[in-house]
């Protein structure tokens, strides 16, 4: 792994409504490594989602399933604005 993927980072901040998404992630070695996933769409709603080397069979699974329900979620958004 070169020095430039050794890092992930993303950001992306709401003000209106007060919310965001960042990501943010650092490898050592293939024992020390971890990345976070931090969705905020209020003050009081707010998840994170961490992997590492020790967790990341599980947390893959939900990411995916969250990335299938992100995927419904902005169909069935554009279905509902698509409504005369």
């Amino acid at each position: 792994m070169n020095e430039s993927s050794k890092r992930t980072t993303f950001s992306n901040f709401f003000p209106d409504d007060n919310a965001y998404v960042s990501v943010k992630g650092e490898f050592t070695h293939s024992d020390d490594w971890y990345v976070k996933l931090s969705i905020q769409s209020s003050p009081r709603n707010s998840a994170d989602f961490w992997a590492a080397e020790w967790n990341h069979n599980e947390m893959k699974k939900q990411l995916m399933a969250l990335k299938e329900a992100v995927s419904q979620t902005l169909t069935f958004i554009d279905k509902c604005n698509n409504q005369t």
